[in-house]
């Protein structure tokens, strides 16, 4: 009997990177894992990786900043698969690498917020609704990345507070 065996996963950035890896180290252990993301054709192609290996997966295009697209994903995933035990809220966007943060556009700012900030916090409200529902032994992880550039600074100036 694997770690995850009945078990369900909902994981938000599942598409590349850690959120890939994260779904298909869980396929592995044994759970279903509803593979939520902006990015269909990558997103996809970890539920390809996940099935192929005789897992059970499935895509739910989903944008994290909105929150009827959550509760949708939440639903589709208790409907196929029996319930959900595990929240990853790992999607997140990076913005604008190239610019200072006095350079910053606030739009790609606003983007960033509203999907690693605000998109986590949609998850687990939508997730923890549904496990309190069914009564369900539950846990989540949230991941999540800041990145801001400082200007160029004198040497031995302090660069935090």
């Amino acid at each position: 009997m694997a770690r995850f065996d009945n078990k369900v996963v909902f994981l938000t950035g599942g598409a590349t990177g850690i959120g890939r890896a994260t779904a298909e180290a869980f396929a592995r252990e044994g759970a279903s894992v509803a593979v939520c993301d902006v990015a269909e054709t990558p997103a996809q192609e970890t539920v390809r990786r996940i099935t192929n290996a005789g897992g059970k997966a499935i895509f739910i295009k989903t944008n994290v900043a909105s929150a009827e697209e959550i509760q949708s994903a939440v639903k589709t995933t208790i409907e196929q698969f029996g319930g959900l035990h595990i929240g990853i809220n790992n999607a997140g966007v990076e913005g604008s690498r190239d610019k200072a943060t006095h350079d910053y556009d606030e739009t790609v700012f606003r983007q960033v917020i509203d999907v690693n900030l605000t998109g986590v916090f949609l998850c687990m409200k939508a997730q923890i609704q549904a496990m309190l529902t069914s009564k369900t032994p539950h846990h989540f992880w949230g991941i999540s990345e800041c990145r801001f550039i400082l200007p160029t600074l004198p040497p031995n100036t302090p660069s935090w507070a």
